[in-house]
């Protein structure tokens, strides 16, 4: 194996689209792998994890009206799940 193909496996290693047992081989290789051949493909796997939480957030968007009541009500729950903790009275999203 060349450091060209441990660098192609960084792409669906990094987006978890390799199986446990893929996952192993491919973290194996990485291990015996030169020091620089394991850096390039740690970069990689960085640089696709940034891109992916940079498109998650772009992508975001805020829950609909009414959704926190509705789902607590489709679970049964009261509206103050847990009375006393710094959370009671909070709404979903706002700050501390």
């Amino acid at each position: 194996m060349t450091p060209a193909d441990l660098l192609d496996l960084a792409y669906p290693y990094a987006l978890d689209a390799v199986s446990p047992a893929e996952r192993v081989a491919i973290e194996l290789l990485r291990d015996r792998a030169g020091p620089y051949a394991a850096a390039e493909f740690d970069a990689v796997v960085a640089t696709v994890h940034d891109i992916m939480a940079v498109l998650a957030i772009l992508d975001a968007h805020p829950p609909p009206p009414g959704l926190e009541p509705r789902l607590l009500n489709a679970l049964g729950e009261r509206s103050d799940p847990c009375p006393g903790h710094w959370w009671r009275g909070r709404r979903w999203g706002s700050p501390r």
